[in-house]
């Protein structure tokens, strides 16, 4: 009778046995028909930072949608892996993707500290929950992941599983995965990571932006400790290393500050994104080498920025005046002081390291969203606000409480400021309780930055390579993005001229000492009847016959017509065409005095061709591009074809080497360099250039108004431009990209003793008697003496 129980009892466990097991596959093989594929997860490419350096490998700027940057595991010491190991699963190397034991534990431990210090899931459920799961609390999600993670387990080492978990886990502040969490909390790669460093990130993982946000320094140094002892009982680390870790202090590097964005550096990634998409520029973890050399960069933009501050001192600076009583911080007053100081600045709040004493912000804060009606200015800070150091070539703001002489006093929200600048003698412009923009120079001192009514551009080419070293749009990217450099066209004025002169040497009719007639001209259009009258700079003064050189050298305008009518107005226009310079130009006479608008841009190419012997190179601005692998997949050389004549480039280069040592640009020269250039100045003034290279690079500048509108008659190429070239060529950082030497001549160039004025040949010594270049064959005729012309008639 019991042997019949006992065989029933037994038949009946071995149905139930068999029943579970029947319900265990039965909900195996449901759930894992719609779940993914676990070999798929060997294929591991999750989104990856960019970074992009200039010509010296400095880091410039980061692109990601997620801030990530894959390590290998095989490259992170025990101490690091071992922290991880032991804060978030000590029997990782043990269970095979589910711990039972561990629930149980982490449970217990939970239960008895009143909080939760563990979690039950393994570091492989954590690995399944990220990469194929939704985060939903539910039964099925649960079986799926513990399904998972025993396929998982099968499918990839323990180390595998590691290398997935390390570089994809959140971090807090933005940064996913170790890399970018060792960078940004300690500025040391993971390797390079202290056993007390290592179990402070660990420790991140149950609250990444709580813990990582170090609000609460006493929680995050308990679970640190806990991490590290933890780490010691697992035999990571002995426990005299874990004392030792427990006691010394983490020495943390928050205040870096990554570069802030540039001209050149949005120029930059507006063409990487060209080349290779924006999506896998964000997401691709590239490797991106700029040409432009960042020191140079920024030494381009403060020249500039204090240029155009000079030029605009004129104006007043102040940008909004508050009463007292606005002065006092009154919220409604200051939600309309700031709204008036958006009217100045294309979205101010978007765009300004600012501080603005009325909200009580701190020196160098950055305003990230604009005040809405329904929020205290206290509420305000704390939410919208972030910590900005001081920086060169930012803007800022103050208001005044005090006017001196030549100081003013401004308060800037942490203290009050007195800023000595010598634009603010003279007239009293500045009241007290005025709203003023100032800025920290490139030597340091604090200045008064008046509004930029007038523009201006910069760009500096590697004539050899056609690479962009430096680039500046305008007085400041924070205030406006707009880059003049590449986006406005405006008339080059008398800077066309030297593409006009290259065709006319080009062309064989014409060399460096050919006659043309500086005098009034009129062209009568066949097709409209309108009467065209050019006009020199001096209106009423023309010199008459004049030699090539000399025509260019004081850029006579009714000579330069009367060149371009002489070539023929259809091969001009035909020749400027040709040389593709983003713009197409059009037969008319005016054509000759850069009646048309051109970008800085490309007018610079072919001055940057001159100086190259004739050879044009589409400029560049990216010169690397490499995976995440280190792999090259672009590596660029610059188009180059030839424009003109070896012999063509140095003649004109020649005429312009006397524009700026005789002519309109005397202002441009420097001791100690080999310079060619030309001025250019608009219509009424409304734009200035000038555009000068040595034999090494070439500097490209543009003044002028957003509005086109006239800077008054001071406005020349010669007073607003060439000496904003000359301080940028002497600047330590530019200086030293060019040499004392002279532009190579080339083999064919002979080199005739002719009158510079006359243009003819010197058989006798005169103070006008130069050497100049010519192309074989078409030398100025021979000339004889008069006693040798006596001798003849004898002889006859």
């Amino acid at each position: 009778m019991l042997l019949k129980i006992l065989r029933d009892i037994l038949i009946i466990f071995l149905v139930l046995l068999l029943l579970i097991a029947n319900l265990g596959l039965y909900y195996y093989y449901k759930y894992s028909r719609d779940i993914p594929r676990i070999y798929s997860i060997k294929d591991y490419n999750p989104p990856t930072t960019t970074d992009i350096y200039d010509s010296k490998g400095r880091l410039l700027y980061r692109l990601y949608n997620q801030k990530r940057k894959v390590v290998d595991i095989e490259s992170l010491p025990p101490r690091v892996i071992g922290a991880f190991v032991s804060a978030e699963d000590a029997d990782f190397f043990k269970h095979r993707g589910v711990d039972f034991s561990t629930i149980l534990r982490a449970l217990y431990v939970n239960l008895t500290s009143g909080e939760i210090r563990q979690g039950g899931s393994t570091i492989t459920q954590q690995v399944v929950k990220t990469f194929f799961l939704t985060p939903e609390r539910t039964m099925e999600r649960k079986i799926k992941e513990a399904i998972l993670s025993f396929k998982l387990e099968r499918h990839l080492t323990k180390k595998e599983i590691l290398h997935l978990y390390l570089n994809q886990v959140y971090f807090g502040m933005g940064n996913y995965g170790i890399y970018e969490a060792s960078k940004y909390f300690f500025d040391k790669t993971p390797d390079q990571l202290k056993a007390s460093e290592a179990a402070f990130l660990a420790s991140l993982i149950k609250a990444p932006e709580p813990f990582g946000s170090l609000k609460n320094p006493q929680r995050v140094k308990e679970r640190q400790i806990y991490v590290i002892r933890q780490m010691a009982k697992n035999g990571f680390i002995t426990p005299e290393e874990a004392q030792r870790a427990i006691e010394e202090g983490l020495d943390f590097k928050l205040d870096r500050e990554e570069k802030g964005m540039s001209y050149s550096i949005s120029f930059g990634i507006k063409r990487l994104i060209e080349e290779i998409g924006k999506e896998r520029v964000y997401n691709g973890g590239y490797t991106v080498y700029l040409s432009i050399d960042s020191r140079v960069d920024e030494e381009v933009q403060s020249l500039l920025m204090e240029h155009l501050n000079t030029l605009n001192s004129e104006n007043s600076p102040a940008v909004g005046s508050l009463t007292d009583k606005e002065a006092m911080g009154i919220e409604q007053d200051i939600r309309s002081q700031i709204s008036n100081l958006r009217e100045h600045y294309n979205d101010i709040s978007r765009t300004f390291k600012c501080k603005t004493p009325y909200q009580n912000i701190r020196f160098g804060l950055r305003v990230t969203k604009p005040i809405a009606d329904d929020i205290s200015i206290k509420e305000y800070i704390e939410k919208y606000t972030k910590i900005m150091p001081v920086e060169r070539y930012q803007i800022y703001l103050g208001i005044v409480v005090d006017v001196k002489k030549s100081s003013v006093k401004l308060y800037t929200g942490e203290s009050v400021m007195e800023i000595k600048d010598p634009y603010l003698k003279g007239e009293n412009r500045i009241k007290k309780n005025d709203v003023v923009f100032f800025y920290v120079d490139r030597d340091g001192i604090y200045r008064i930055a008046f509004p930029p009514i007038i523009q201006g551009a910069v760009i500096v080419i590697d004539n050899y390579t056609g690479y962009i070293l430096a680039m500046s749009g305008g007085f400041s990217y924070t205030i406006n993005e707009f880059n003049r450099a590449i986006q406005a066209k405006r008339q080059p004025g008398s800077s066309f001229k030297p593409i006009l002169y290259s065709y006319a040497i080009e062309s064989g009719k014409y060399n460096i000492v050919s006659i043309e007639n500086d005098a009034p001209v009129e062209y009568t259009d066949p097709q409209t009847g309108r009467v065209y009258r050019p006009s020199n700079y001096d209106r009423d003064e023309f010199k008459g016959e004049m030699t090539l050189i000399d025509g260019i050298t004081e850029s006579k305008n009714t000579l330069s017509v009367r060149l371009a009518l002489s070539l023929g107005l259809e091969s001009v226009a035909n020749f400027v065409n040709s040389l593709n310079l983003d713009t197409a130009v059009k037969p008319y006479p005016s054509l000759a005095l850069g009646a048309f608008e051109i970008t800085l841009y490309s007018l610079s190419r072919f001055y940057s061709a001159l100086a190259d012997r004739g050879i044009m190179k589409d400029l560049k601005i990216l010169s690397s591009i490499q995976d995440e692998r280190g792999n090259e997949i672009l590596k660029y050389s610059p188009d180059q074809r030839q424009v003109v004549l070896p012999e063509t480039a140095y003649i004109v280069t020649r005429m312009l080497k006397d524009v700026v040592s005789r002519g309109t640009g005397t202002a441009a020269r420097v001791d100690g360099f080999h310079i060619a250039g030309k001025t250019g100045t608009t219509n009424n003034y409304t734009n200035a250039w000038f555009i000068g290279y040595t034999p090494e690079i070439t500097i490209g500048v543009l003044i002028g108004r957003d509005d086109n509108k006239s800077m008054g008659r001071k406005a020349t190429g010669g007073n607003y431009a060439a000496p904003l070239f000359a301080r940028i060529l002497k600047s330590p950082e530019v200086s030293r990209l060019s040499s004392s030497n002279d532009f190579s001549i080339p083999p064919s160039i002979k080199f005739i003793n002719v009158d510079i004025h006359k243009g003819k040949r010197c058989v006798e010594d005169s103070e006008d008697c130069v050497f100049l270049p010519f192309r074989e064959g078409f030398e100025p005729p021979e000339q004889v003496n008069e006693t040798d012309r006596d001798l003849m008639r004898l002889e006859k």
